[in-house]
């Protein structure tokens, strides 16, 4: 006699796949439920999350946007990682005007982000070079929901000044925190240190070119 799986079993399953970038093999999955137990798609908080974790992770971005938000617009009562995770998935495929969209009014619906939230759309922020909205993040995050900064909100703040050219104060901020994370920001700074060599070497053969 066969056993049919929990919700639980199916959540790690389903989180097995999306981790691994095994949209297919989820796909299965998602359609067994849909074949011997569709009651838990529609009811069970576990499985939608997982399942919505599932497209929002993988796949091509129209494809997996589109999946996502169906899965997401099913779920009746959505909690912080139903949101996340609709926001992580609009950020992973570069689509930041969505994340912020969906951010903004999950704080208006009265819920309350996580570090996973914060993390996400202060990455999809800094990738687009959003100078303001990443300073704006960061201070609700502390200001608002006592959550610390901690050196992966900062990378995302380097991240977003070195896209904008802004090399000399994201090399400041990671001398700033560099005495708590030592070992992790001297790859950062040599980095910059080369990328700005590089920058004032171009700079310079451009002019004497030009002269």
């Amino acid at each position: 006699m066969e056993v049919e799986p929990d919700s639980t079993t199916y959540s790690i399953v389903l989180g097995a796949c999306a981790s691994s970038g095994y949209l297919e093999q989820g796909r299965r999955v998602h359609e067994r439920l849909l074949q011997n137990t569709p009651d838990m798609i529609t009811s069970d908080s576990i499985v939608q999350n997982s399942l919505l974790n599932l497209y929002a992770k993988c796949g091509r971005l129209d494809e997996s946007t589109k999946n996502a938000l169906e899965i997401f617009k099913t779920i009746k009562i959505r909690d912080t990682i139903s949101w996340t995770s609709m926001i992580l998935g609009y950020a992973q495929h570069c689509q930041v005007p969505q994340s912020l969209e969906l951010f903004r009014e999950m704080i208006h619906q009265g819920l309350s982000p996580d570090y996973v939230t914060y993390t996400s759309i202060l990455h999809a922020c800094g990738h687009e070079g959003l100078f303001h909205e990443t300073l704006e993040i960061l201070r609700w995050m502390e200001r608002d929901y006592g959550i610390q900064r901690t050196l992966e909100h900062y990378h995302c703040v380097i991240d977003m000044l070195a896209r904008l050219g802004q090399l000399d104060e994201a090399e400041e901020l990671l001398k700033a925190i560099s005495y708590e994370h030592e070992s992790d920001t001297i790859a950062w700074i040599s980095l910059l240190s080369g990328l700005k060599t590089q920058l004032d070497d171009n700079f310079r053969q451009q002019m004497i070119r030009s002269s």
